[in-house]
């Protein structure tokens, strides 16, 4: 019975050494980590885009009509866009909706999608939007 007891303890010692270990083995990863990002810092600059290279619309139920038509002409001239989508955290019901133009000449077009802001489904605007991304 005391060879048990010993030999429970002696696990104890093994899991806070091991607890212990993990421990440095993190402090050392988090330290080299900030060394290498500090290096990164002093050796390069940030990356950065230049706002002139791109406009960012947002799409919500009081963007007009001339906004939405200049949205539409742009995008019928590229060649490529991207898409992404987010969703509320707590209902997890789609609320954005990002569309990022890709065009052959600057600026580009970021368009944010605020969908729980839209207008009502019988308004002009969806009307029109309606008639211009029907396909022919």
């Amino acid at each position: 019975m005391p060879s048990h007891t010993s030999s429970s303890s002696y696990t104890s010692k093994n899991s806070n050494s091991d607890s212990g270990g993990k421990s440095q083995n993190r402090h050392r990863r988090h330290v080299r980590l900030e060394e290498q990002n500090n290096h990164y810092r002093r050796n390069y600059r940030p990356f950065t885009i230049p706002s002139s290279f791109y406009n960012i619309v947002h799409v919500h139920r009081f963007t007009s009509i001339d906004t939405i038509s200049t949205l539409i002409n742009h995008f019928e001239s590229c060649y490529r866009y991207s898409i992404d989508t987010e969703s509320d955290r707590l209902t997890n019901e789609l609320s954005l909706i990002q569309v990022h133009s890709i065009p052959q000449h600057l600026p580009s077009f970021i368009v944010l999608v605020e969908l729980n802001h839209l207008p009502a489904s019988d308004t002009e605007i969806l009307f029109f939007l309606g008639d211009r991304c029907t396909p022919n």
